[in-house]
């Protein structure tokens, strides 16, 4: 019995996901459907999918035993069409609906390729070499990819918050502003609270001076009682 398939995107490793994404998104803007029937698939499956044909029924699948889908870097899927008749989307397995597909929206520009002898396989560009005959495991150790460990990604990005922004510094004020007059070297002396003189009706005050009002300068018109 084959192992089970697995068509969970969020099982695509993070490099994968990031250029499929787009590319599905620009193939719905162009109006058409396309289904991912499969994604990460584990050591155990890809030795049944090899078996197949081979030492098992069925017809040959795969040509490797190091697929790209077991680092996650891989896909395969299938376009749909609109049976008018049974009000339903159907799979089509044409070439003529893959080619439809890959014309309107070729995967190079979102950084993937396609095999030449697989139309519904869709991975990331280079990974098997300029003539497709490089081990998968080759390209994913450059990245620190290793096989048959379900990394998992999340789509869209989780972005993380922005740092709030620093509170400004609070304007330190004096408790009150100073009430400064002459003393008789030529330095301004502070006299607030001080009991004050005026010189023309010999009348005593007090002034006091409030953080607001800052420094006040009264000139030689007062002087300190004495």
């Amino acid at each position: 019995m084959t192992a089970p398939q697995d068509r969970d995107l969020n099982h695509l490793h993070p490099y994968m996901r990031e250029r499929l994404e787009p590319w599905r998104a620009a193939v719905a803007k162009a109006g058409l459907n396309y289904l991912i029937y499969e994604t990460f698939r584990t050591a155990q499956r890809q030795v049944d999918l090899y078996a197949q044909g081979r030492t098992a029924p069925g017809a040959v699948v795969t040509y490797t035993l190091d697929s790209t889908h077991e680092y996650g870097l891989a896909t395969d899927g299938v376009p749909l069409v609109w049976d008018k008749a049974r009000q339903v989307w159907v799979q089509d397995w044409s070439h003529a609906a893959y080619d439809r597909v890959y014309r309107a929206v070729p995967p190079s520009r979102y950084d993937l390729e396609l095999l030449s002898w697989e139309k519904p396989h869709l991975q990331v560009r280079g990974v098997n070499g300029p003539r497709q005959d490089q081990s998968a495991s080759v390209f994913a150790a450059r990245l620190g990819i290793k096989a048959n460990q379900l990394v998992g990604s999340v789509w869209p990005k989780k972005t993380p918050p922005k740092a709030a922004a620093a509170l400004p510094a609070p304007v330190t004020r004096p408790a009150a502003g100073r009430v400064l007059v002459p003393s008789r070297s030529g330095a301004w002396v502070d006299v607030r609270g001080q009991r004050l003189v005026v010189p023309a009706t010999g009348a005593t005050v007090v002034i006091n001076a409030t953080a607001q009002d800052g420094d006040v300068y009264l000139g030689g018109l007062l002087h300190p009682e004495r």
